[in-house]
C-alpha cells in the first residue's frame, strides 16, 4: 500500500471519527433542550394547577397540629359582596313549565351569621302559584324557607320570607329560587359566591 492511500484513510478514519463526535455532541445537545423544554412545561402545568386551587400556602412561626410542617392552607379572599339591601333581575327560562320568576331584593346581602334576612321576588303564572321556595347554600350548609304570597299595588305576584343565615359565605353563596305551579316546576340561581 503506498503513502498516500495510507495518508487517505488516515484522514478518512479522522474525518469520520469527528464526524460521529459531531453527531454525538448534537444529539446531546438536543435532549438538553428537548428536557429542559419538557421540565419548563411540566413546571408551568404545576404553577397553573396549584393556582387553579383556590387556597394559599403561608407559613406560620409555629406548626399546626393539623396540618405537617409550616404550612396552613388559607382560601384566597372572594370579591366582596354589597353591603345592605340589594334588588336584582332575574328572569325564568321561557319554555320552564312553572310559573315565571322574575326580579326581587334580598336584605341585607351581607348578614351577620345568625342575623336576620328578608327575601322577595316577583313569580307570575296565568293559573295559580301552588309554593315557592329558595334554597340558601353557604360554605357548609343548605337551608331550604317557604315564601308566602305578598300582593303588591301593581297586581303582581310577590312572594316574601324572613329566615336567619346559620352559617358563613366566605367560599359558596348560591340562592337557588324554585316556583311550583299546577303545569310544573321553574328554577333559577343566583350565585353571589
Amino acid at each position: 500500500m503506498s503513502k498516500n492511500n495510507q495518508k487517505s484513510n488516515n484522514l478518512n478514519n479522522k474525518r469520520d471519527t469527528i464526524l460521529v463526535i459531531f453527531l454525538f455532541i448534537t444529539t446531546l445537545i438536543l435532549a438538553i433542550v428537548l428536557y429542559l423544554r419538557y421540565k419548563q412545561k411540566s413546571t408551568a402545568e404545576e404553577l397553573e394547577s396549584k393556582n387553579s386551587e383556590e387556597v394559599t400556602e403561608i407559613s406560620s412561626g409555629t406548626p399546626s397540629p393539623s396540618t405537617p410542617g409550616n404550612k396552613i392552607q388559607t382560601p384566597i379572599p372572594k370579591a366582596k359582596l354589597p353591603s345592605g339591601k340589594i334588588t336584582f333581575s332575574a328572569s325564568s327560562d321561557a319554555n320552564s313549565p312553572g310559573p315565571k320568576i322574575g326580579g326581587g331584593e334580598i336584605d341585607p346581602i351581607d348578614p351577620k351569621e345568625g342575623k336576620e334576612q328578608s327575601f322577595k321576588i316577583e313569580v307570575a303564572d296565568p293559573e295559580k302559584i301552588e309554593k315557592v321556595e329558595v334554597i340558601v347554600k353557604t360554605d357548609t350548609k343548605e337551608q331550604t324557607f317557604q315564601l308566602s304570597p305578598t300582593k303588591d299595588s301593581s297586581s303582581n305576584n310577590i312572594w316574601s320570607g324572613k329566615w336567619s343565615i346559620a352559617d358563613t359565605y366566605e367560599n359558596r353563596y348560591v340562592f337557588t329560587i324554585n316556583a311550583y305551579g299546577p303545569k310544573g316546576k321553574s328554577k333559577i340561581d343566583i350565585t353571589f359566591r
